[in-house]
């Protein structure tokens, strides 16, 4: 698509002037932040990306529908459910986002990590009105070829949070063992990874074992920050939740979609591991592979150092 690719450069080369002051978070990341994210594992910043920045994902994610990458996957007759990952391997403006943007000294900071490595990043997009589907519970990290307590994700919502579609974190399980990845479209678990099934989490929500976190109220600035480790998810809505959720998005005005935008960092002690039977070559994935060892550490030109 050389008109597009055309385009897109023109867009990069006009607001990288005004997005290059922004290239660090500018706003404060308090002590009390750092403890919060290290005993939940899971925290939420305010009006932290610019609508510099903001307005730029948004003109990148129309570029992407257009010009969608291997991974890519559309659910719907009309792509009701949209998400793709890697784009920063192949389309400038997500890697001009994740080299220049705000997020990894964000991460970084969180992290108490004197550096953050780029991972990769990936992006999600769903029409509010055909909202039916349910993020599983699971842990990020065993679908990654990386390992260590240093590595997390920074979520940004390029449109406020519709009703009903906030993901939910269970605090602490940061500090968990790795539980085996499952496919989400049919609830099976990974073959050969050697690693055990998830406990239910309903349950240990249900027993008072376990305690959510969650941002109904996340907005476009905001950013939720949360370990490869924390289990996240949503329990199932009742049928009067249901009712009343579909009551509630007749009357909200989110403009139609829902299109978020996650970037994974790595940060001192992270390092590579092979995975084995399905998960691997989850991430990185055969498309744009790395060239690293088992027990090496991730900065690599697959894995940049972003910030230090």
């Amino acid at each position: 698509m050389p008109c597009l690719a055309q385009s897109l450069t023109r867009c990069v080369q006009q607001v990288r002037p005004v997005l290059s002051n922004h290239r660090f978070f500018s706003g404060s990341i308090s002590q009390k932040h750092i403890e919060k994210y290290e005993e939940d594992g899971a925290i939420c910043l305010r009006n932290v990306i610019t609508s510099q920045w903001l307005n730029f994902l948004r003109e990148a994610s129309e570029i992407l529908r257009l010009d969608p990458g291997p991974c890519a996957e559309s659910v719907g007759e009309n792509g009701d459910f949209f998400t793709d990952l890697e784009m920063a391997q192949r389309l400038v403006h997500f890697r001009s986002f994740a080299l220049e943007g705000p997020c990894a000294s964000i991460a970084g900071t969180l992290m108490k990590s004197s550096k953050a490595c780029f991972l990769y990043d990936q992006y999600f997009s769903q029409r509010t009105q055909s909202h039916t589907s349910w993020t599983p519970w699971h842990q990020d990290q065993p679908y990654w070829q990386v390992q260590g307590s240093q590595v997390a994700s920074v979520w940004l919502p390029l449109d406020p949070t519709p009703s009903g579609a906030a993901v939910q974190y269970v605090a602490g399980s940061h500090g968990w063992p790795e539980y085996s990845p499952f496919h989400f479209a049919t609830g099976l678990q990974y073959a050969g990874t050697g690693m055990p099934p998830l406990p239910d989490i309903a349950e240990g929500v249900r027993e008072g074992r376990f305690q959510l976190l969650s941002w109904p109220d996340a907005m476009p600035g905001d950013v939720i920050v949360f370990s490869a480790m924390t289990v996240h998810g949503q329990l199932e809505e009742s049928t009067s939740e249901k009712k009343e959720r579909k009551e509630q998005e007749g009357s909200d005005d989110v403009g139609g979609q829902f299109r978020r935008l996650a970037t994974r960092w790595t940060g001192d002690d992270a390092r590579y591991v092979l995975r084995h039977g399905e998960a691997r070559d989850v991430i990185p994935s055969s498309h744009f592979p790395c060239t690293l060892s088992a027990g090496d550490e991730i900065e690599c030109e697959r894995f940049p150092l972003v910030w230090t």
